[in-house]
């Protein structure tokens, strides 16, 4: 009953999850729809923009070449990857005659280049960006931007630079190139679909992934929640029946159940990706985000542990015997914590393709920035590491502080919190708690009561004498009084009354305690007092 109540409550938070997720993601391919393409075997002429000037006139009548390899490179990519084939084929060789077939080529030269050859910014920067190109390759009037892996030899894909009628030139995919691309094409794992789906669909949209990648990736996304579910129920369950007798682990194990559902819809996630066949650009993202999730899951899991385990060790007979560890344990249970989500953020950077190292260096270029405006909260967080090892207090403890009086109710990095007699909430930083006095009151073994008493001159000194010796003992009979420190003392004389002082110690440093026999003491000092009062006074003769 309750693995069936848990995985009610599961599906429901995880459809809840991904059906946001879902949503967000067709808004956004509902946003950057996909331009409209024109069926090639459609006989209607589709709108070609203006070809790139190959030369630039001057005054003098001469001509200037400014295309260049990495600029047609750069033309064909992005017109291909926004659908437009027919553009993106003025940058083939001309093969054939047949538009249709030059279209055709360029789609299957771009699926080839996306998945074996991809094109990012530092290759880019490597292609000669000189009209005349790279002149010391030993290739004249070509260049080579990359080769191809075939099961014999790799082979080259090469641009070359074309003669026009105008006495300019055009960069261009060679002739072999060209002539290559179908074999190639034919020993992509997708290629079946890539000529089988429809055009709109192969369209690049955002993060390099194709529009019909994207409409999977809900798909997938439900499929691998799912198996999140799976996955954490049959884990736990077989951890349950091999494992479930020691009281610690079962008290772990059923704090993993969030971090075991992220880690098998990560992992579910990452298999299914594989028939997606993404390119390059595409898979590293993808799979940068992956690996994000699996370490957020471990660390998830690491960090659910260690709540449990800190948990243990706070009300175990080992560090109640230690007091001067007791008061360091929230701080080092913060600590903890800071440092596992620090370690998964650099960590996921990490896996996102950026340079840790770069991170670093540039923090550490900052830290004199960051020291001066954090100067504050290291200030606060050396405050709070003073009060956990000095222990000047504890969580539970009653103090006061300035003028709050209250008990400490937490003692964070930051702050520390004391909640009032009028149960109102006091924030205290801790670096300026450092440097206040704190009077720990629940530090007492006992407390103090002092009565003071004006007695009329009416009494005689032997009255006096007997009025003292009750009170003595009357205040000895108090249960909680400790009886070698009672003290019933007349302190001086006046022109009003007699002034007498009652000190005297009760065994307790409950507050509440306190009050109930003080004002129990109270009521028998007034009897004995007023008995006395009653005596008449002797006429004087």
């Amino acid at each position: 009953m309750r693995l069936r109540e848990s995985f009610h409550r599961g599906t429901i938070g995880i459809g809840s999850s991904f059906g946001g997720l879902v949503l967000m993601l067709l808004i956004g391919v509902a946003m950057g729809a996909p331009p409209v393409v024109s069926d090639p075997k459609s006989p209607q002429p589709v709108a070609r923009p203006a070809a790139p000037p190959a030369v630039v006139a001057q005054e003098d009548g001469d001509t200037v070449d400014t295309d260049s390899p990495r600029r047609a490179l750069e033309r064909f990519m992005q017109n291909a990857h926004d659908g437009q084939f027919e553009q993106a084929a003025d940058d083939l060789w001309p093969v054939s005659k047949d538009a249709e077939e030059m279209t055709h080529l360029a789609r299957k030269l771009l699926a080839v280049l996306d998945r074996r050859l991809p094109f990012d910014a530092e290759r880019l920067a490597k292609i000669s960006d000189s009209p005349s190109g790279n002149i010391d390759d030993g290739l004249p009037d070509q260049d080579e931007l990359g080769r191809i892996q075939m099961p014999l030899q790799s082979e080259p894909v090469r641009m070359t630079r074309k003669r026009q009628a105008n006495g300019g030139t055009h960069w261009v995919f060679s002739q072999r190139t060209v002539e290559r691309t179908p074999a190639w094409f034919q020993r992509l794992p997708d290629h079946w679909l890539l000529d089988h789906m429809p055009h709109f669909l192969l369209v690049t949209g955002p993060g390099g992934l194709l529009y019909f990648q994207w409409l999977m990736l809900p798909v997938f996304l439900v499929l691998s929640g799912l198996f999140g579910l799976f996955f954490s129920t049959v884990l736990r369950l077989v951890a349950w029946i091999l494992f479930g007798r020691r009281e610690l682990f079962k008290a772990v194990l059923e704090r993993q159940t969030a971090p075991l559902r992220v880690l098998g819809a990560a992992l579910a996630l990452r298999l299914l990706l594989l028939s997606l066949f993404m390119t390059a650009t595409g898979e590293q993202i993808v799979r940068g985000l992956c690996n994000v999730a699996l370490i957020i899951g471990m660390v998830f899991s690491i960090w659910r542990a260690t709540d449990v385990l800190v948990g243990r060790v706070r009300q175990s007979a080992w560090l109640t015997a230690r007091p001067a560890l007791v008061g360091m344990a929230p701080l080092l249970h913060r600590l903890i914590e800071v440092g596992l989500w620090a370690v998964a953020v650099l960590w996921s950077i990490q896996a996102m393709g950026y340079s840790v190292t770069a991170v670093l260096a540039s923090l550490g270029l900052g830290g004199l920035a960051v020291a001066l405006a954090a100067k504050n909260a290291l200030e606060h967080l050396i405050g709070g590491m003073t009060l956990s090892l000095d222990q000047p207090m504890r969580v539970g403890d009653q103090v006061k502080v300035g003028d709050v009086l209250g008990h400490v109710e937490q003692i964070g990095i930051r702050s520390t919190r004391i909640r009032t007699q009028d149960r109102s909430l006091v924030t205290i930083p801790n670096g300026k708690l450092a440097d206040l006095n704190i009077e720990t009151l629940a530090a007492r073994d006992r407390l103090r009561v002092v009565l003071s008493l004006n007695i009329a001159h009416s009494l005689k000194p032997k009255k006096l004498r007997e009025l003292r010796d009750a009170l003595l003992a009357c205040v000895k009979e108090q249960p909680l009084c400790i009886q070698d420190k009672v003290s019933v003392n007349f302190t001086g004389l006046n022109e009003f009354a007699i002034p007498i002082e009652i000190t005297c110690f009760f065994d307790t440093y409950d507050i509440e305690q306190l009050a109930e026999s003080r004002h129990a003491l109270l009521l028998q000092v007034l009897e004995v007092v007023d008995f006395f009062a009653a005596f008449p006074v002797p006429p004087k003769k």
